[in-house]
This record gives structure tokens, sequence and C-alpha cells, in this order.
């Protein structure tokens, strides 16, 4: 099925946009050229931040990035990279006068130094498969993570050439002889990641974790894979050593001696996930972040310090209900901050080493991607809000003042309304406090009636923040003149653990009456909500609340499903990280099939009553978490039970849309669903 009426229908909602007198709504033509940063790398002496700028390119379908270079004295910024192959993942050298990024104008992926003062990007590294990480060292070095066939060793034309003549081959067939054989959105070709000593001097390059299996593990863990100890002399780094990794979350810490070749286990007496080691400057202590419950992809995430001479651990978030997720170490080794989610927003802390108290050092903003001063005054961040695309900021720390650093969107915003969410909290059915977010539409009047679209956010273990979403965005769902509800149900993150945990093996009951005690909420208490005019849209775990709402009331107008679950059990046999239903559902299904029955949406098809509300389909042939079978599936019932229904498919995209003019349809497709629904 190609376009369909709701092409038009959503072209002529975004074209009327347009007669909005003073500011006006955000449209896709707006919402495409926004420029996305990612990256941030502080130079050794402070004075210089780098980060990449991504811009969507609509008529080359893709998103162009380069990197740019930032003076934090006066401001300044200048563009480093502009060739017609993507720039990223910038580092500066160990004297800093270098930068490094990474870019595959070469062919594959390499590393190439731009010289600070001036001067065109050579090539550094020029190896025949990419680059996936690196570190750059003193003297021009660098250990740098290579995926590799395990028999060529440190010969990466060995691999290339074995990959090549496979790609050759006219027989295409696969022998499977155990399960992971294809994670997230990728079949596994035989290579596995692995750390690497690069010699600039001549070229060499040594296995450093010759004996390992993927370096990181294929999947879970942070943005922390490896570090070096500041002596050279000891890796710390991040593997998995089940013989089922497609059942086991229980990632490790090693340290391996670089002079002996020896490898301890940091952590083998915790089962659960272990990774992200960072040294401090001083070269005394090693963080890493800790989930303690086995099989648990979700759990707390502490931050753990090791002394290295006295070989004692301590959990400095032991007291804390918080979920880490980025630190950093303060330049005097004294202390480490980090961040953790606080009811949708992300605030910044600071952990003392010695007295183990935790403080808020900011919580005004929506930091990430921190990273610390070398001069010990000042965090820089990425900052951003729902109506706020990424910016960098500076947090001064000795006065708390924050500054705007970058403002690669000021001038494409002018002139463009975008609302702001508002926090809310009700009472679910059982009495239960939730909460979540609500946004007003562009041009808001409270005499006037407005449709309500609900918003359900995946994972489940993850939450709708206020962050601009360039996937879910709220303003582009606000834009046609929507109140935009994006309940944070039982299940998010953000709220305490005991919040979080609250979903396993509650998939269909606790959610499902938090979200409709939410809508009830919403309509009774705010006039200007038209209760029968109700849309719903999810995800992943957001497609499959769809699909559950779909057979169990009608309160919906419209439902928009999205990589959504809709047989329990298939979606087991077809998916690739078995801890994760395992853990939420109490088993696999064949041992344990009661939840598995009990919360199927596929179970409740004939109950006609209910099962009749208009659904949009959508799904990407390469998404192998919740593979395109489910669609399938769902799309087939509906047509057959004489439910209106429509099937968007991406024989190119994976779990997510990414490519732009993709990107474009699905908006077109799905604000056109809503929108013959509701309006």
């Amino acid at each position: 099925m190609k376009r369909t009426a709701s092409f038009a229908l959503a072209a002529l909602c975004l074209a009327a946009l347009s007669a909005f007198a003073g500011p006006r709504p955000l449209t896709f033509d707006d919402f495409i050229r926004i420029q996305r940063l990612s990256g941030l790398a502080v130079s050794p002496d402070g004075a210089l931040l780098a980060y990449a700028v991504g811009t969507p390119d609509l008529e080359a379908n893709r998103i162009r990035t380069q990197v740019w270079v930032l003076d934090t004295a006066t401001g300044a910024a200048r563009q480093m990279t502009s060739h017609e192959k993507n720039s990223s993942d910038p580092r500066f050298s160990p004297d800093g006068r270098s930068l490094y990024v990474l870019s595959a104008r070469g062919g594959t992926r390499n590393i190439w130094r731009l010289p600070l003062d001036g001067g065109e990007a050579m090539p550094v590294t020029a190896f025949p498969v990419g680059v996936n990480d690196y570190l750059p060292l003193a003297g021009g070095d660098f250990i740098v993570s290579l995926s590799v066939i395990p028999e060529c060793g440190a010969d990466p034309a060995c691999t290339d050439k074995k990959l090549k003549a496979r790609e050759e081959d006219p027989v295409q067939a696969r022998v499977i002889t155990a399960p992971y054989y294809r994670v997230w959105d990728s079949w596994q070709d035989g290579t596995v990641a692995h750390l690497f000593l690069w010699k600039a001097a001549d070229g060499a390059l040594t296995d450093l974790t010759p004996d390992e299996g993927p370096v990181p593990p294929l999947s879970l863990g942070n943005d922390y894979p490896f570090a070096l100890s500041p002596d050279g002399t000891e890796l710390a780094y991040t593997a998995n050593h089940d013989p089922r990794p497609e059942r086991s979350t229980n990632h490790d810490v090693f340290l391996r001696d670089l002079k002996t070749g020896g490898v301890m286990n940091l952590t083998s007496a915790n089962r659960g996930q272990d990774c992200g080691p960072a040294y401090s400057p001083d070269g005394r202590w090693l963080a890493f972040s800790r989930m303690k419950r086995e099989g648990f992809e979700a759990d707390k995430q502490d931050l753990i310090v090791y002394h290295r001479q006295k070989r004692t651990l301590v959990n400095l978030t032991a007291a804390e209900d918080l979920s880490i997720t980025e630190y950093r170490w303060a330049p005097d080794s004294k202390a480490v901050f980090f961040t953790a989610e606080v009811h949708g927003r992300f605030w910044l802390y600071r952990a003392d080493i010695n007295s183990g108290k935790v403080e808020t050092v900011l919580k005004t903003h929506n930091p990430s991607k921190i990273v610390v001063d070398p001069r010990g005054g000042a965090v820089h961040f990425h900052h951003q809000l729902a109506h706020f695309p990424k910016e960098v900021f500076t947090l001064d720390l000795k006065t708390g003042k924050t500054a705007q650093r970058t403002f690669l969107n000021r001038d494409l915003l002018a002139g463009i309304e975008l609302p702001p969410v508002e926090e809310l909290s009700w009472k679910s059915t059982d009495g239960t406090t939730v909460w979540g977010f609500l946004m007003k539409p562009p041009g808001f009047d409270a005499a006037k009636k407005y449709p309500l679209v609900v918003l359900v956010h995946g994972g489940p273990q993850s939450t709708f923040g206020d962050d601009f979403h360039f996937r879910w965005n709220a303003e582009m769902f606000a834009a046609p003149g929507y109140v935009v509800f994006m309940p944070n149900f039982r299940g998010s993150t953000s709220y305490g653990e005991a919040y979080k945990d609250a979903i396993t093996l509650h998939w269909g009951d606790r959610p499902y009456e938090d979200i409709l005690s939410g809508v009830g909420f919403l309509t009774g208490r705010y006039p200007f909500i038209d209760g029968g005019r109700v849309a719903g849209a999810g995800a992943s775990y957001g497609g499959y609340m769809m699909n559950w709402l779909a057979v169990q009331t009608p309160v919906f107008k419209a439902l928009v499903s999205h990589a959504g679950l809709w047989d329990m059990r298939s979606k087991y046999g077809c998916t690739e990280e078995l801890w994760f239903p395992e853990w939420e559902f109490g088993g696999d299904p064949y041992h344990h099939p009661e939840l598995y029955e009990k919360f199927n949406p596929a179970n409740f098809a004939l109950n006609l009553e209910k099962f009749k509300t208009p659904m949009l389909v959508v799904h990407g042939a390469h998404d192998y978490r919740v593979a395109e079978s489910q669609a399938f599936q769902l799309f087939q019932a509906l047509q057959r039970l004489g439910v209106e229904s429509q099937f968007l498919y991406f024989p190119d995209e994976t779990h997510f849309v990414a490519k732009p003019r993709n990107a474009q349809l699905w908006w077109q497709e799905v604000l056109g669903f809503i929108g013959k629904h509701v309006q």
C-alpha cells in the first residue's frame, strides 16, 4: 500500500497552519530543518568545546553531520569539517593541538586529524573495516574498536577480504546454530568488536582483547565502553562471559594489565549489569555503573567507585532513590558529577568520594552529554526542553549561573509558537498517584474545544520527558490543533524505583488503568478538551498499549500502533533479547504461559464490541526487537474482522523511522489518519 487519502488530508492540515497570524505553529518543513546537536568534548586546557551538528537534507534523504569547535572564553564558534561525508565523534589530542573525528570520507569510517590552528583534515588510520570507537593517546597512538573475524586476529584486511567474499558468494544462505543471530537491526556476520592498540610510528596493530567476545557486549551498556588508566598500564572494559548472552544481562568490568596480559574480573560477585569504566584523573579510582538484579535491564543503576590500591568498592548512590545515567570525574578526583532523571527531566548531582555525600548541583535545566572543564570551574552540557531543541550550555560551578553557548536553531524557530509542557498528576483507579505532561496547542483558546491525542512511550521502563523528541515530537502532534497528553504510567522511569518496578508482571492492567484514568481526569477537569474526540499513538511498548487499548476499550476514535506487540507468544519467538520478556512476564511462554496469555492482545480480537477502533499500523522491515510479523498479524486481524485500518510499511527502516523522506511520509500519514477521525 502506498500513499492514501490521509496523505492529502495531512497536507491540507499542515498547509493551513501557515494562515495563523502572529507566531505560527510548527510545520514539517520547519521541523525537518532543525539542526541536531550530538557529542561534546572539552580540550585539555578547557579553552575549546567540540561538538557535532546534524542537518537533515530532505532532497538527499540523509542527515549531514559536521563538527564544530567553540571558544569557551569568547563564545565564538567555527565549523571544522565540511566534507560531503559525515564527520562525528570529535576528540581532542592529549596535547590539545589537534582535533580528531571519525569520517568515511576515505571509503570506510576512520580517524582523521584536524589541526586546530588551521589546515586540511588528514587521514590518521586507513583500516579497510570501519572504526567503531577510539581513544587518542599521547604521541599520536590510539586505542581503536574494530569489528573483526576472530580467526583474522589483528589483520583487518583479512576480515575485509572474507566479508567481501561472502557478499559475492551466489549462495547467501546462513547456517545458524544458536540464538542471538540478529541483534536490534542487524544480522550477525561473524565479526566481533575488539579493542586494539594502533601505533602511529609504524601502523602496528595489537589486539588488546584477543580472548574476548564482543567488547562491549552487543546490547545494553552505556556511553563508556572502555578506558585506559592515566599511567597507561591498565585497560578497563565491559564484556559478558555468559554462554547464553541472549538471556543474560550479566555484563562485567574487566581490568587487563597491559604489561603482563593478566585479566581480572572486577565485578564477578554481581550477577546484574556492571559497565562503563572511567578512571579518575589521578588514577587512584575507577568509577562504573551497576545494576544488581540479574536479567532486569532497567534495574536501578548505581554509581560505584573502586579504590585501586585498597581494592575496595563503594556504592555512592545506594541511599538515593535515583538511577544514574551519565557520570564524569571532577578534575581533582575528589568527586564525580552525574545525572539522574527526576520527573521527566535530568538533574545534575555531585558525589563526594571521601564523605559519600550526594548534593544537587543543577535542577533548572535538562542536562545530558556532560563534560567537566579540566580547570574545575564549569560543567558543559546539552540542554533541551519539549519546546527547545538541544543547545550547548555551561554551568559556572562557583556562581551557579548557566549560559547558553550555541544558538543552532534560533533564527529558524523565530516566529514559531512552541508551547511548553505542563506537569500534572492524578489518581489511578486504585488510588496510586500517576504523573504525566500536557501540551496545549499553539494559539490556544480556553473557550474552544480541542481533540486530545494521547502519546504512550516505549520501553516500557522509560518516560515521556520534557525533551525535544525527533521521532515522537509533541510539538508536531500539537501543531494541527490538538491537546497532547503524555502519561508516565507505572513503569515509567524518573519517579522512583518502586514506581518503575510496578509494571513488571502487569503490562496490561496497571498502565492501562493509569492511562484511562488520566484521560478521564483530563476530560473531567478541562472543558477545552473534547472527550468525544480522543486518539492514541505509541511505539514499541506504546504500540503494544495501542493494541491492548484496541481490544479493551472503545474510548478512542483512532489509534496508531508503531512497532507494536500483537501476539505475545510469537513475539517471544522472533525477538533477540530473551532476558527482557522473561523478566517482564515471569519466564518463557513454554514453562510460564500465564501472563503471555492474560496480557495478549491477539487473544481478545473477537471482542468485537470493543475491537472496532480505526487503526494505523506502522512497522519497519529491519526491526528485530519487535519483528515485522507482529504488524502483519495485527493488520491481518483488523482487515479480516472488518476494522477500518491502514498499514504503513517501511522496507528500509528499523525500530525507528530515521530517513528524512520516510519521516515526512510518517508524519503525513500519522497526522492525516488522526485528523480524519478527530477533526
